[in-house]
């Protein structure tokens, strides 16, 4: 190892140069990397730069080297977070960019970075390192250039903001401590040295380096690589001399090119064959031949030795089983005296898909590593091993297969294995399986039947109408998310004889949206529990399986949660609204109890914990969220016995407090936490204690008072320092020093946050991890969760507070979390739950392990479109449109579900094409289809989900020609668009709310006389809400509406026709407080109608009920020359209100008729032939006559893709009153006996 010091900085950067481009090729040299250099097997180097940063497409080198704009110095300080999926070519992109930093030249034939020093670190290889310093980073250097870590040191100094680290692979390093390591290892290089960091990885780490503190001059920025565009693939296809084009390519092909590995993989297969246009549908038979292709095996020649594939799909198989890229060789030469193989890893063949990563004597590794020389390649051998134990399954030995390699583990779970494995599948010999396990009467094959029916499901675009289930048990397999019938082939999946349940059917998942989770033991496993208003989902740890408990009683809401042991029985407490806590048994899996709280403030449950009293009494303590705190003796919670309390506020103090976070967004709140020696309290800007042992006299006295102003959201205790969360930010205090400064972490406003939620403890001591809470619903680029950890700062010699970000895949709001282990691993995970109702297992150590979302039953109906009176459409937040018609038995009956959105359906409408009944549906999944009922055949006319930056599509309206579709008009919350029939075009008013409106956006559209109105919500300058109609003209907006302060939120926005009137009727809400206006619209100009509220019997006006979700005005009939018509409401609070609108001259009398309360949110409304169709949050469509009565109710169900043609007339469902109960509550969807 050279240790020659040289003091000239010349020199210096000359040498650094020397050993960058010496490392470069030495690294182009072995292992995966060696045919990253070889050009005729490198077609991905000619692909081009997909990066984004800022919503801009540039090369990594433009964002690594920015452009000198306006003659302005550029300063090329920064650092990169460079992020993508696997495939997407990251790696390809670190050694294309160092090529051209050492050789690239410019115009002049000089070279454009010769003062530039690129060090190339391949981070996995600190996996192999025992120890780890701080200094991790310096000491890979040191060992890579061979030389000593002090001449390193002088390298950097010299050449300072002139180095660039490239550190590929963050994704692989698994290990939390070594992670850390290297992260706290980057920053120091970055302060102490100035040198620039290029780091790769799944996920992006901007924000972790930028929060360390270290460095501060030079920021880490987000640089992400997205799919292939339409236009870049036809620009590298064309580049490689290649005829076909994007269009000319299947839809099902089209997916495979997306990524920089799929579109090269493909056009080397096509430019040798290219008769093979159209051969590859899947990804398995894409990775097939493109591995036979640069393996040089012909595989249907009869003569072709395929051993080899055998050995290496054993190793992938136990590589992806224990979540491992690589494998040395001492576990190598175990897997293969296994199976009594030998293996030529330098072979021609093998070496190309398999190569010895290390050798033993380079970088001090131990022994061999080896490894595949891409993940997917590894994946593909997997999936090929499970695909043939599929295929030798047989009577005799079906139970011992299915023991040893279908049980629930990383494989069987994973399903793009299982997507992989279904590639190499086929129909015959999945139902071939299915059948031999109807002979297995008494054994317990509910797991392997699923991994059978999903993979039979992943070869079928999910569709299962054709598969035979006769006589097998389904009260343990779930059907839900698979289409059971084609509308197509008129097949319907076999049920004849089987048991189900109606766990069979139904999402198994939340129903609502859950805060609370929490982890137990019982029997001596740990167990997960999540829970929503009505339901709990229990997840089983061990044995990797969910289980949903529905129908619980809903006390509502469910807040928080506390586990705890009474007569030696495990017990959930829930925290519910009014004072309430249920308790939960785990074990019966039912409410046994619950216990009210006598207090005059009808408050949440907030907070609950269990201490030990004075005297060795075990008590309950519980907070509600006006500040008052509960106390009950455990052993009394089945008893009749009255709680105290122990603390209080004065009720002016309540109101103020109320005002104050309800101007902040927030609702009140008062949490508790638990130190050894107190008991913390905080309420408003006041943080309380109550000395231990809890007794039920002592109270609580002030601890630690903030300013004026200041609102405290949670507080959470560990290891002597309270976290508090601030709404916006969180600080801390040190309770042996409560006067000591300290610092804060903020959100990002700029990215759409608004607050922190709850506090959860870490799996390390000291740190705590934390929700958000965005304002417009928007968590696309929203991590899930904070990690909030008090730091010392050496630079700056002080503590901060720090927030690492932790990424995951919940769409919603985020609240609490619980950290558990796996068994028979020391694998840490982090399970978590949301606002959109699922719950999520993240790998908070490893990028690489997918994250499990176990989604929630999106029940909800957000769109009601009628079609005739006995026929409607709905549009379900599950993503699907069903389809529903009235028999001659008054009896509705599901005629199709056309699942064809991936997020909620935010409307649907229908027209006819020749008499074929279609309709146009839009989502947030940013999508704009037409779908033709009759086929099922569906076309996206826009898509934005191939952009940027996603925006849901929140409404359309369409326009027509002699009842012909002429046009659609769509609009996100930020652009409006014009699809035009003639000629297939989407015309986009990108820019619409430049220099006219700020922070504006779009919520409604409507179409009077031909021209679209939309509804504006905005902020004016001093950043107060304010609300507009407008126009479109001359492809600008134009202001035709400023409506007054009293309305802070349009909601919708409608037009109706009455006799020679054109009305526009604006909904609204400001602070929580429902806004309607009633505009008259005269060739375009809009005069307000005095809207004249009428004296009703109850006293009851518009502005009394809550927020308004949907309104719908009809004209029933005129009377003493007056326009009267009838307006129903549907608001938030579970209420539908009916009431008359009388219209003369310039005024509009509003009259009160009648309310209802329903069981569920009004989502929307719509009226045919005198019946009032509303669509609710729980899935239930209720059909009321115009006098609000309720007639009948259609109950629809998440992810349940079926029709009354599925017939379960000989299924067995246990017993006559689970029959009944069944078929009660699925008499839509399914044929029974009966009817």
């Amino acid at each position: 190892m050279s240790g020659i010091l040289i003091v000239n900085k010349t020199e210096l950067l000359f040498k650094a140069r020397l050993y960058a481009e010496k490392l470069f090729i030495k690294i182009e040299d072995y292992g995966r990397f060696k045919s990253y250099s070889e050009t005729y097997k490198n077609p991905i180097r000619n692909i081009l730069d997909t990066i984004i940063r800022d919503n801009k497409q540039l090369s990594l080198e433009e964002n690594v080297f920015p452009s000198n704009k306006d003659d302005k110095i550029v300063d090329w300080s920064h650092s990169i977070s460079l992020c993508g999926k696997g495939g997407t070519g990251k790696t390809h992109q670190f050694l294309n960019l160092i090529r051209e930093i050492l050789y690239g030249k410019n115009e002049d034939g000089e070279l454009k970075y010769s003062n530039i020093v690129p060090f190339y670190i391949e981070l996995n290889d600190i996996n192999n390192l025992e120890r780890i310093s701080d200094n991790v980073i310096l000491d890979e250097l040191s060992r890579n250039l061979d030389i000593e870590e002090e001449l390193v040191k002088q390298l950097l100094k010299a050449a300072n903001k002139q180095v660039i680290i490239f550190a590929d692979g963050m994704n692989e390093v698994n290990n939390r401590e070594k992670r850390n390591a290297i992260a706290r290892s980057i920053c120091n290089i970055r302060a102490e040295f100035g040198a620039r960091i290029i780091l790769s990885s799944r996920e992006d780490h901007s924000y972790v380096f930028n929060n360390l503190g270290r460095g501060l001059d030079q920021v880490f920025e987000k640089v992400e690589i997205s799919n292939l565009s339409e236009e870049q693939i036809n620009h590298y296809l064309e580049g490689e001399d290649i005829s076909v084009r994007y269009r000319d390519i299947s839809p099902l092909t089209r997916n495979l090119l997306l990524t920089a590995q799929g579109l090269s993989m493909y056009a080397e297969l096509i430019k040798e064959k290219p008769d093979r246009i159209l051969e590859f549908k899947t990804l398995g038979s894409l990775l097939q031949s493109y591995c036979d292709w640069i393996m040089q095996v012909t595989r249907y020649d009869t003569s072709e030795d395929l051993s080899f594939e055998n050995v290496l799909s054993y190793i992938a198989y136990h590589l992806v089983l224990k979540g491992d890229f690589q494998i040395y060789d001492k576990e190598l030469q175990e897997l293969l005296s296994e199976i009594n193989q030998d293996l030529q890893v330098d072979g021609d063949k093998i070496s190309k898909i398999f190569v010895k990563h290390k050798d033993k004597d380079d970088t001090g590794i131990k022994e061999d590593e080896y490894e595949f020389t891409h993940q997917n390649f590894r994946d593909y051998y997997a999936a090929l091993f499970l695909a043939k134990k599929i295929i030798i399954i047989n009577e005799d030995n079906v139970l011992v297969i299915l023991k040893k390699y279908f049980q629930n583990d990383n494989v069987t779970s994973n399903d793009e294995i299982l997507s992989l494995c279904s590639d190499f599948s086929n129909a015959e010999t999945i139902q071939r399986v299915i059948n031999i396990l109807k002979s297995k009467k008494n054994s317990d094959y509910s797991y392997s039947l699923s991994v059978f029916i999903r993979v039979y499901a992943l070869m079928n675009q999910n569709n299962i109408s054709s598969i035979d289930l006769d006589s097998l048990d389904l009260t343990n397999v779930s059907l839900s998310n698979y289409k059971l019938y084609s509308y197509n082939t008129n097949a319907s999946i076999k049920l004849n004889n089987t048991k189900i349940s109606e766990d069979t059917f139904l999402q198994n998942g939340l129903q609502t949206a859950s805060s609370t989770i929490c982890k137990y033991k019982l029997d001596n496993k740990d167990y997960i529990c999540a829970f929503s208003a009505s339901n709990a989902l229990i997840y089983d740890i061990e044995n990797n399986s969910w289980e949903c408990i529905r129908n619980l009683p809903s006390e509502g809401w469910v807040n928080c949660c506390c586990v705890t042991m009474i007569n030696k029985q495990t017990y959930i407490l829930l925290g519910c609204r009014k004072n309430t806590i249920s308790v939960f048994n785990p074990k019966s899996k039912t409410k046994e109890r619950k216990i009210d709280f006598d207090s005059t403030n009808s408050s949440d449950i907030e907070s609950i914990y269990t201490t030990v009293g004075s005297d060795g009494q075990q008590f309950i303590i519980a907070s509600n969220a006006c500040g008052e705190v509960f106390i009950i003796d455990k052993t009394d919670l089945f008893s009749e016995k009255e709680s105290k309390i122990i603390n209080s506020f004065d009720k002016n103090r309540i109101h103020d407090l109320k005002g104050d976070y309800k101007s902040s967004g927030l609702s009140l709140t008062s949490r508790l936490t638990m130190s050894n020696d107190y008991l913390y309290l905080c309420f408003g800007n006041e943080i309380l204690r109550c000395k231990k042992p809890i007794n039920q006299e002592r109270g609580f006295e002030s601890f630690k008072e903030f300013s004026n102003g200041t609102i405290i959201k949670d507080i959470m205790y560990s290891e002597g320092k309270l976290f508090i969360n601030l709404g916006s930010e969180i600080t801390l205090v040190d309770c042996n020093d409560i006067d000591a400064d300290v610092d804060t972490f903020k959100l990002e406003p700029e990215k759409g946050l608004h607050h922190f939620t709850k506090f959860s403890n870490s799996d390390e001591a000291g740190k705590v991890i934390v929700g958000v809470c965005t304002i417009n619903n928007d968590y696309s680029n929203i991590s899930n969760f904070y990690k909030i950890s008090q730091e010392y700062d050496p630079i700056e010699e002080q503590f901060r507070v720090f927030g690492a970000p932790i990424n995951g895949l919940q769409t919603l709001a985020t609240y609490t979390g619980v950290y558990f282990t796996l068994p028979r691993s020391n694998e840490v995970k982090l399970a978590t739950v949301s606002d959109d109702r699922s719950v999520q297992i993240i790998t908070p150590d490893s990028e690489d392990t997918e994250t499990i979302i176990h989604k929630g039953s999106y029940d909800g109906i957000h769109y009601v479109d009628v079609i005739k009176e006995n026929e409607i459409l709905l549009a379900q937040y599950d993503g699907s449109v069903s389809h529903w018609k009235r028999n001659k038995n008054g009896v509705w009956r599901c005629i199709n579900v056309f699942t064809i959105h991936k997020d909620w359906v935010w409307k649907v409408q229908h027209y006819f094409n020749d008499n074929v009944l279609c309709f146009i549906s839009c989502s947030y999944d940013g999508t704009l289809k037409t779908t033709n009922t009759n086929t099922g055949d569906a076309e996206t006319l826009l898509n934005l989900s191939l952009s940027y930056s996603t925006h849901p599509i929140l409404d359309f309206e369409l326009i027509f020609d002699n009842n012909n579709l002429k046009a659609i008009w769509s609009i996100t919350d930020k652009n409006v668009y014009l699809w035009n029939s003639d000629d297939k075009t989407i015309k986009d008013f990108n820019g619409l709310s430049d220099n006219v409106l700020n922070k504006l956006s779009f919520r409604s559209i409507s179409i009077t006389n031909g021209n679209p109105f939309l509804a504006v919500n905005t902020q004016n300058l001093n950043d107060e809400a304010q609300c507009y109609i407008a126009e479109i003209e001359n492809d600008t907006l134009k202001i035709s509406v400023n409506l007054p302060k009293e309305c802070g939120f349009i909601r919708c926005l409608k037009t109706v026709r009455v006799n020679d009137k054109e009305l526009i009727i604006v909904g609204g809400n400001k602070n929580k407080i429902p806004y309607l206006e009633i505009y008259e619209n005269k060739d375009n100009r809009f005069s307000l109608l005095d809207l004249i509220p009428a004296p009703s019997p109850d006293g009851i006006q518009i502005s009394d009920f809550a927020e308004i979700n949907d309104f719908i005005l009809t004209d029933p009939e005129i009377k003493n020359e007056s326009d009267v018509l009838d307006l129903y409401v549907a608001y938030k609070n579970n209420t539908i209100a009916k009431f008359f609108v009388s219209i003369k001259k310039n005024k509009a009398t509003l009259t009160y008729e009648r309310k209802i309360v329903l069981d569920s949110q009004p989502l929307a409304i719509n009226i045919r032939d005198s019946q009032v169709l509303v669509g609710k949050l729980n899935g239930e469509l209720a059909i009321f006559d115009n006098s609000l009565k309720k007639i009948f109710k259609i109950k629809t169900y998440a992810n349940l893709d079926t029709c009354v043609k599925v017939n379960l007339t000989k299924s067995y469902f246990g017993c006559d009153d689970n029959k009944k109960r069944f078929i009660d509550h699925f008499k839509g969807y399914f044929e029974f006996d009966h009817e």
